[in-house]
């Protein structure tokens, strides 16, 4: 049974104004119908229609991987940016201060790229098969980079029907000595505020939630596909993606549930306009979340420029030539 939302408020001043336990969300969508969306007062608001797996906050950056367009679009006071390189079908990003980590999943591998230098300085290719292993999320933990995959796969896309328990959660540099293994199609890396490690078991439908020694503490079952976390003060918000396996209705929309993690019961849920969730960030300030916002719509005001004038050119010119002919054929 879920708790009524009105009773939870957050923030440095919780208390100051209506504040709703799903405000100051911003989340990623990937595939038909994504793109980068935003809550406040229970309102979902579109800030970028183009479709987006992971994202990541850090060192006054805000970057996405827009799956789309295989480009990690990087958001900073000063102004948008976006990179393009030797990878294929991103399914995450991590911040670093020169720059980024990034999953290259069709390519099986992990790139690290350096802004300054506008390169890839160093890469972990796991598998010459292309999709073979379905690498997907990154993570810090003990200062080790590390990653979620399907499994060590032989072929593309063996793990097609064949995921169940095959998946893994390891260190870059160890990846002989899985950390956590047996997972079924693992996502979401989440080192949380209350000192536990948060971890999608999406197949199952499952969130793991560990010491960061690695002892599993609890399992809790959202009854869909897990995928994207985030921690604010005391409460995990999860993404709960649409069922590709059915027509029902009230499958057919992705969610967003809130748990209390003190006794694990449901705060509230709330539909999205998409069918799938990849990845969610909470804010606990409200002025930075509205700053990210502001900033996200400000980089897309200007993309969008750029599209139309090239567009608006070609139309002046189309339009001065139809002029001409209308004066040689006299009227």
């Amino acid at each position: 049974m879920s708790l009524s939302s009105s009773n939870y408020c957050y923030g440095a001043n919780p208390c100051k104004g209506v504040m709703h336990v799903f405000d100051g969300i911003i989340f990623s969508a990937p595939n038909q119908g994504g793109g980068v969306f935003s809550c406040r007062n229970d309102a979902i608001i579109c800030l970028d229609d183009r479709p987006t797996c992971g994202l990541s906050l850090a060192h006054g950056k805000l970057a996405r991987a827009v799956q789309a367009e295989g480009a990690v679009v990087l958001t900073t006071a000063e102004g948008g940016q976006e990179y393009r390189g030797p990878w294929a079908d991103i399914h995450d990003v991590l911040l670093t201060e020169q720059g980024f980590y990034l999953v290259s999943t069709e390519t099986s591998e992990v790139l690290k790229w350096d802004i300054a230098k506008k390169t890839v300085v160093e890469r972990w290719q796991f598998s010459e098969q292309h999709d073979s292993w379905h690498v997907n999320c990154l993570g810090i933990i003990h200062k080790e980079l590390c990653f979620t995959a399907f499994g060590d796969f032989a072929g593309t896309r063996g793990y097609k029907n064949h995921s169940a328990t095959r998946g893994f959660f390891r260190s870059i540099h160890g990846t002989k000595n899985p950390w956590l293994e047996g997972l079924s199609q693992p996502h979401s890396i989440l080192t949380a505020q209350d000192g536990y490690l948060y971890l999608c078991d999406s197949e199952t439908g499952n969130v793991r939630q560990y010491t960061m020694e690695f002892t599993l503490q609890r399992t809790l079952n959202i009854g869909g596909y897990s995928r994207g976390l985030a921690w604010r003060d005391g409460i995990l918000f999860v993404g709960l993606s649409a069922s590709r396996n059915t027509v029902a209705a009230e499958h057919q929309q992705a969610k967003i549930v809130a748990f209390d993690t003190k006794t694990w019961a449901e705060i509230d849920r709330i539909a999205v306009p998409c069918q799938e969730i990849y990845d969610l960030l909470a804010f606990d300030d409200r002025e930075n979340f509205l700053f990210w916002v502001e900033r996200i719509l400000i980089d897309e005001r200007t993309r969008a420029l750029d599209r139309i004038r090239p567009l608006e050119e070609k139309l002046a010119s189309k339009t001065n030539e139809c002029a001409k002919l209308h004066v040689f054929l006299g009227y």
